[in-house]
């Protein structure tokens, strides 16, 4: 999570509340082992895994990330202390409010007893506890908590096989890179770590998935992943928000025409080549990791030959694209702002003939769909918007909400789902209208109710799907307000429902009917 992230609530995994059974550390101060072992167990999963959390307090009160960097390596710092008697130790960031930030442990003690203790000793030096130190645990010293900070601070900076929570080392770095220590110090830290100099890092995961990975603080997101390809569709569904369906990676072939933004197509969806992520992350390899060095070239316009050499491959929907160069993958997460639009297809199709037939297909044509709109009604269009939803690999099927029957008082919420989270950047809460017209009608802004929605119910991504054609007025309005509000955008028309539902076979059989 960087500063990016956190200046934007919408982007923060939001929740109403935390879980029933999640317990504040202060809530173990003033007790004995055997009272805490007991309050534990009490509030135990049927897993038993202990869930604590943890407050980030410099989260909305700081225009500094290096104090929001010290946060997490506090949380951290937690973590790896009572990790030491745990068989299993996890964490994720959890949102109440823009000013409530907490970090969730899930812990599963192998030995209760000293996993008690060593809770007691740390509510001591986290000053919970109050004045009075129980008998047998070290009284609180500033000194010797500074230190045991520090110490975690240096097993991140040196890629300590020790770290058992790389997750929230990354969000440490994250925000490390853009906080004063690291700029008051800058040539120290590019010299230590040159790959800091492009915004990117060497991640604590690459111990654990065997292979060196580099994330950076672009906003968007984009990795370099020292691997084979093969590697990337575990690495996208482990880390990179994707389900096992939805990391699925299609070939994709680079356009680009005359002066045009070069584009990639695949048998399932086409969107804008992520060409300046891709270069930071080569300019970054080529200066820092490659073995031998090249010489690097300045623009687009000396590259545009090069990006046709890479191979290039991409998510269904556009989400993730990985290019492919000497035994590296460069992976680049998009947005739904990326991928073109059906009449931006079909103009293309009147200036490519060599991949018109493909183009069609993305546009849907030829006309004779197998989806007969006709023979569904409202509430079987919400239905099978849920099931798409639900299928499409990139979000959360276990947070899927249906509101209401159509027409019903939902507050324009047809259906809500979260994201899955990634390496870096939590889950967000999406909101999507479905709106089912005639065949015959396009969808306009007039029948779209965005921005009080998006507002009252704190989401940080919108999506529209309609099964007919969307008016460019709609996407003009969504743009400008996304715009605003820095969120994240879908759309369904008939041209991307179709082309989803085509190859399921299940899907076309539960909701049209056909002679």
């Amino acid at each position: 999570m960087t500063m990016d992230d956190i200046r934007n609530s919408d982007l923060l995994e939001n929740t109403d509340s935390l879980e029933p059974n999640t317990l504040g550390l202060e809530e173990f101060s003033g007790k004995s082992t055997a009272a805490l072992i007991k309050l534990a167990k009490e509030h135990s999963s049927p897993d038993g895994a202990v869930k604590i959390n943890f407050q980030l307090a410099n989260i909305g009160n700081t225009n500094d990330p290096a104090n929001i960097a010290y946060d997490y390596l506090e949380a951290l710092w937690i973590g790896e202390r009572l990790s030491k008697h745990c068989k299993k130790v996890t964490s994720e960031t959890k949102s109440l409010s823009y000013y409530e930030v907490y970090v969730v442990f899930s812990m599963w003690p192998s030995d209760f007893e000293e996993w008690a203790r060593e809770l007691v000793q740390l509510t001591i030096d986290l000053e919970l506890w109050g004045e009075d130190c129980p008998d047998g645990y070290e009284i609180y010293d500033p000194i010797t908590k500074a230190e045991g900070i520090s110490e975690v601070e240096d097993d991140i900076f040196n890629g300590s096989s020790k770290i058992c929570l790389p997750e929230l080392a990354d969000c440490f770095i994250a925000n490390f890179i853009h906080g004063t220590f690291y700029h008051e110090e800058e040539a120290y830290w590019n010299e230590r770590f040159p790959t800091w100099r492009h915004g990117f890092w060497k991640s604590a995961l690459s111990r654990e998935i065997g292979y060196d990975l580099y994330t950076s603080t672009n906003s968007q997101g984009v990795w370099i992943a020292m691997s084979d390809k093969d590697k990337i569709e575990d690495l996208l569904s482990q880390y990179g928000g994707f389900s096992e369906t939805g990391r699925k990676l299609y070939l994709a072939e680079y356009l680009r025409l005359n002066d045009e933004s070069p584009f990639l197509v695949s048998v399932r969806n086409s969107v804008y080549a992520p060409v300046q992520q891709v270069e930071s992350a080569l300019e970054c390899w080529e200066k820092c990791l490659q073995d031998k060095k090249r010489k690097s070239k300045a623009n687009d316009d000396q590259y545009s030959s090069a990006w046709q050499d890479f191979s290039w491959r991409m998510t269904e929907h556009g989400q993730a694209v990985v290019a492919s160069h000497d035994n590296v993958q460069f992976v680049a997460f998009c947005s739904s702002a990326d991928s073109l639009r059906p009449e931006q297809l079909q103009d293309t199709l009147a200036k490519l003939e060599n991949s018109a037939d493909r183009l069609r297909q993305l546009v849907g044509l030829p006309p004779s769909s197998l989806c007969n709109w006709d023979s569904i009604n409202e509430e079987d269009f919400e239905e099978l918007c849920y099931d798409v939803l639900r299928r499409t690999g990139i979000f959360d099927e276990r947070t899927i909400r249906k509101h209401g029957k159509t027409r019903s008082r939902d507050g324009g919420r047809d259906i809500e789902i979260w994201s899955r989270s990634r390496i870096g950047k939590p889950g967000v809460k999406w909101i999507f209208q479905c709106k089912y017209l005639s065949t015959s009608r396009s969808l306009g802004a007039g029948r779209i109710d965005m921005s009080d929605v998006v507002e009252q119910y704190g989401a940080g991504g919108f999506g529209v799907m309609t099964n007919s054609v969307i008016d460019s007025t709609l996407y003009d309005r969504m743009d400008a307000i996304a715009a605003r509000r820095d969120l994240e955008l879908m759309s369904w028309s008939k041209f991307e429902l179709e082309r989803f539902i085509t190859p399921r076979r299940d899907l076309l059989r539960r909701y049209f009917k056909h002679d």
